[in-house]
């Protein structure tokens, strides 16, 4: 009998596991292709911000392209607006720069160069600027 047992032994063992594999594979999310569906999906902002107004109850079904909250826009306006002010200042730079100092204003720049040589005439991080055609640096 001790054959036979051994036998009952072994079979109840693999029934067992077999069974305390479906049940733990019941409650675990499992899948051979990757797909799990789920009622809750975490949601991250691409952009960070005061959260001004939320447009969701608790366990609303939404759709996609629904709007969830607003994100305070002022921070972000401010943004373009210097940001367009700088556009607008390059444009009148560059206005200016056609207008006054053109191949007939030329004699300007010479006379600005004259006023300082590279070494006092330094931009912004040490580079020097650009100077006329014909002068050195230094030149007076």
């Amino acid at each position: 009998m001790s054959r036979l047992w051994r036998v009952v032994m072994v079979a109840g063992a693999v029934l067992g596991a077999f069974v305390l594999y479906e049940v733990v594979t019941s409650f675990v999310a499992y899948t051979a292709d990757a797909y799990v569906r789920s009622d809750l999906v975490a949601v991250a902002p691409e952009v960070t911000g005061r959260i001004v107004a939320v447009h969701v109850r608790d366990n609303q079904t939404v759709r996609r392209d629904d709007p969830l909250i607003t994100i305070d826009p002022v921070p972000f306006q401010i943004v373009v607006a210097q940001r367009q002010a700088e556009i607008n200042e390059a444009q009148a730079h560059v206005a200016a720069d056609r207008v006054g100092r053109g191949p007939a204003a030329s004699g300007g720049i010479r006379a600005d160069l004259r006023e300082c040589d590279t070494r006092s005439c330094q931009r912004p991080g040490g580079q020097f600027g650009r100077l006329a055609p014909g002068l050195r640096p230094g030149q007076r």
